[in-house]
């Protein structure tokens, strides 16, 4: 039997790891591993817009007052939380958020709201060794990477064991970018990555650009090893609030679903005049695009 849909707040708070900020391998983020938390603030019913709003994080007493409007079905992103893996985080195995609160006060209502985000668990490894991480070196002209535009990617080798690593090679892409005869234990090297030129295809058909690193090297009882860097994201398309969906002559489809109570979509673009659309929204966003 169906449990009937419960109403919502209003508002929706969610954590997540911010793209790129993956654990370099996959078991887990490892010693001296670089993490961040963001969290995100969804309206998705109060109108006109949300005047104002108070965020409580995992930390007691830790928080912030954000007095900027929200609009009616707009996100809005914060940093919650950074820093890098120590080994009494690994010993741990895990690295637990509890739910971030958000509170607010809509204009006809006397009564203080609240809602409460997902918990977020960041996994913790104890493996040692060549740290790969790949980054974006370099910020979009417009918020993304249009079609001529370079992705400066980075690379940065960390020994992050006890131990030299020796005879180390590493590819990007399949190319080269860099050996080193040996790392010590903390020494950080760079990888020499090309920078990529978005293609058309990537533009305006793929919507990002991912890029990701590998490299070898020996231990110190000569034992081979293969390391893997996180997969980095630039981003090729414009991402447009349902809300602000343009009239391109009748090429956008908004199929709307009577049966679903919320939904929270995103329009991804090149631009306003050469794009289509084909969306299946809730009957609130439907209203909302009219």
């Amino acid at each position: 039997m169906r449990r009937p849909a419960e109403k919502e707040s209003g508002v929706s708070v969610s954590q997540f790891v911010p793209p790129s900020w993956g654990p370099a391998d996959p078991s887990g983020y490892q010693t001296g591993e670089e993490w961040a938390v963001a969290v995100r603030v969804t309206n998705s019913h109060v109108e006109p817009e949300l005047e104002a709003y108070d965020l409580f994080f995992t930390t007691p007493g830790v928080g912030l007052h954000a007095e900027d409007p929200l609009p009616l079905h707009e996100s809005q992103d914060w940093d919650e939380a950074n820093g890098v893996v120590s080994l009494e985080d690994v010993a741990k195995k895990t690295m637990v958020f509890a739910p971030v609160k958000v509170t607010w006060t809509e204009l006809d209502a006397e009564e203080e709201q609240s809602a409460l985000s997902n918990s977020l668990s960041l996994p913790l490894s104890a493996k040692t060794g060549l740290l790969l991480k790949k980054s974006v070196g370099n910020l979009p002209a417009v918020g993304y990477y249009s079609a001529g535009e370079t992705i400066n990617w980075r690379l940065d080798i960390r020994n992050n064991s006890a131990e030299p690593i020796t005879d180390v090679s590493v590819t990007d892409q399949g190319a080269d970018a860099g050996s080193f005869a040996r790392i010590d234990p903390n020494q950080t090297e760079q990888g020499h990555v090309p920078g990529h030129v978005v293609t058309e295809y990537e533009a305006k058909a793929v919507g990002y650009v991912t890029n990701q690193a590998f490299a070898q090297g020996m231990d110190a009882q000569g034992q081979a090893h293969s390391y893997s860097s996180n997969i980095a994201t630039a981003p090729t398309w414009k991402t447009i609030p349902i809300h602000e969906i343009p009239d391109l002559g009748g090429k956008n489809h908004i199929e709307t679903d009577e049966s679903a109570d919320s939904c929270d979509v995103a329009l991804m673009a090149l631009g306003e005049t050469d794009a289509q659309w084909s969306l299946r929204v809730c009957r609130d966003h439907q209203r909302a695009a009219q």
